[in-house]
C-alpha cells in the first residue's frame, strides 16, 4: 500500500548534502527544493504534476541516493524518515 501527499518533509542527517539528493529526486520525477526551518536542514518533494507524491517511491530514491557529498559518496545510515513519522 502507498500513501500518497501533496509535499513530503525530508529532514537531512547532519553533513548530508542536499545537492546530490535533490538531483536524483528530480531524476525520478519530482520536484525537490531545498528548506531551513529554525536551523535545521530539509528537502521539501512535491510530484511534478501536481498529484499527491508516493511516499514509498520517495523513500526509495533516497534510499538509492542518500550520499553525505557529491565529492566522498559515503552513504548516510539510518533509516528514511519524513516529517511526521516516528521520530522524524
Amino acid at each position: 500500500m502507498t500513501t500518497a501527499e501533496h509535499t513530503l518533509r525530508y529532514r537531512l542527517p547532519a553533513g548530508q548534502d542536499a545537492a546530490p539528493l535533490i538531483a536524483s529526486l528530480r531524476t525520478a520525477g519530482f520536484e525537490a527544493r531545498p528548506d531551513t526551518v529554525a536551523g535545521q536542514s530539509r528537502v521539501l518533494i512535491t510530484s511534478g504534476d501536481g498529484a499527491g507524491v508516493d511516499r514509498e517511491a520517495v523513500r526509495s530514491v533516497i534510499e538509492d541516493s542518500n550520499r553525505t557529498s557529491v565529492f566522498d559518496g559515503g552513504g548516510v545510515r539510518g533509516p528514511v524518515q519524513f516529517e511526521g513519522e516516528g521520530g522524524a
